[in-house]
């Protein structure tokens, strides 16, 4: 598992699909955990399905990536879904935060970029 002093480990990271799925992927590959991936299905924002075709989540420490938050909808049912699961989410990552949120869910959350009106 990924591991840096003062850190405890990322074991698995979340993509969410369609656009998190490669940030996910190089991520998991740097920080040498696994990779998991939000399937969506028919339905609002937010609806997905834990993919079992890839990494699994159940004991595992969880890292949440996704393009953009714009409500939070899709971030937040992730966070519900990894828990479901039997994972611990312990970091949402998002590229464009549209949002003034620093946290989701209990989850910190963290935004390459933050975009909201002036």
């Amino acid at each position: 598992p990924a591991e840096e002093p003062g850190h405890d480990p990322i074991d698995t990271v979340v993509g969410i699909s369609i656009n998190g799925i490669v940030f996910a992927q190089e991520t998991a590959k740097n920080l040498g955990a696994e990779v998991a991936i939000l399937r969506n299905i028919e339905g609002g924002p937010g609806q997905g399905a834990l993919s079992d075709k890839y990494g699994r989540v159940s004991g595992k420490r969880v890292a949440i990536i996704d393009d953009v938050l714009s409500s939070g909808v899709t971030m937040s049912r992730t966070i519900e879904a990894v828990r479901h699961a039997g994972g611990t989410p312990v970091l949402a990552v998002v590229l464009v935060n549209k949002t003034m949120r620093n946290e989701i869910d209990n989850v910190p959350l963290r935004g390459i970029i933050r975009a909201v009106p002036v």
